[in-house]
């Protein structure tokens, strides 16, 4: 079995791009990280697999499949360098928000188009769909779009009522007491769009703490022990302790994020760009080499540019 360098030993790009410069160094990276060191036939599941000379092809014993070791995974019929693609990663991961296509094309010299691909594709593998938040969660929304002052005259929208702000993106964030972070981008802050994701990803008989928005009234209280830190009266700390500092940090990240990276977002493609800020939050006690190693044991996912721009 190869031996890939600890993820603790990259600590800046220079040590990246010397290490990787080697394309059978990348396949054994791709292989320890993605494989775990157990490749198998993507059909029959066997691990008798032949290789060849190039190290990349393989060939299963038992039924005769060819196969790679990127198949199933975003490298799959990908054009780009292993290099490349793994400078990407390490990017992504070590900019505290994140780098535009613009920034990466200029880096790693792909044009703006191939870069901004690339970016999605990793993001694409960064989702988290699967584990709950528990214990003591602040849950909050936030709104993502331009400020309606700075709109052109013919796209301002006049007096709204209520939370709700035409033209922008609503969004759901949840945050773990000292642990993980969600968010989730919602078609408005309507209760049944709030209820819907806070009871699929908040496990039952937690503790929510929320403001005073009355959204997390009725069915949530049959389910979590809410408190409230009413914001209207200027008080960030309830009675008995709780805030919401916590998530309201959150969101100064993501705008800052928007605002000094990626400049806009769409509606269409915003899940993604939480999805990144959140690994990072998440991950934002590991050094940048075991980053990149959490990022690559994720990686076994595929979206082809046809996925990315058809139309929902």
């Amino acid at each position: 079995m190869p031996e890939v360098k600890s993820p603790h030993e990259f600590d800046s790009i220079i040590e990246v791009a010397l290490y990787f410069s080697d394309e059978k160094i990348c396949l054994e990276y791709v292989e320890a990280a993605i494989w775990n060191n157990d490749v198998r036939c993507p059909d029959c599941k066997s691990n008798s697999v032949y290789r060849f000379k190039d190290g990349k092809k393989l060939k299963c014993s038992k039924c005769g499949r060819h196969f790679t070791l990127l198949i199933g995974t975003i490298f799959e019929a990908s054009k780009i360098k292993l290099a490349k693609w793994i400078m990407a990663i390490y990017l992504m991961g070590a900019n505290k928000k994140g780098i535009n296509a613009c920034a990466l094309g200029r880096q790693i010299k792909v044009n703006r188009k191939t870069a901004w691909f690339m970016l999605h594709r990793i993001r694409k593998a960064l989702e988290d769909t699967d584990t709950k938040l528990s214990g003591i969660v602040q849950s909050d929304e936030a709104f993502c779009g331009g400020r309606n002052k700075n709109r052109h005259v013919d796209k301002k929208h006049g007096f709204v009522r209520g939370r709700d702000f035409p033209k922008k993106i609503p969004v759901l964030g949840m945050l773990e007491q000292g642990g993980r972070v969600k968010a989730i981008a919602l078609q408005s802050i309507a209760t049944k769009y709030i209820h819907r994701e806070v009871l699929e990803n908040l496990e039952a008989g937690s503790i929510l703490v929320s403001d005073e928005y009355s959204a997390y009234k009725t069915l949530l209280d049959r389910y979590y022990e809410l408190h409230k830190v009413n914001h209207d009266r200027l008080r960030f700390v309830s009675d008995e302790g709780f805030t919401t500092n916590g998530i309201e940090n959150f969101w100064s990240h993501l705008k800052n994020m928007i605002r000094g990276v990626y400049i806009k977002v769409t509606r269409k493609h915003i899940q993604k760009y939480l999805d990144e800020l959140c690994f990072r939050w998440n991950t934002m006690k590991m050094s940048c080499g075991e980053r990149l190693f959490a990022i690559f044991k994720r990686l076994n996912c595929r979206l082809t540019y046809k996925q990315l721009i058809q139309k929902t």
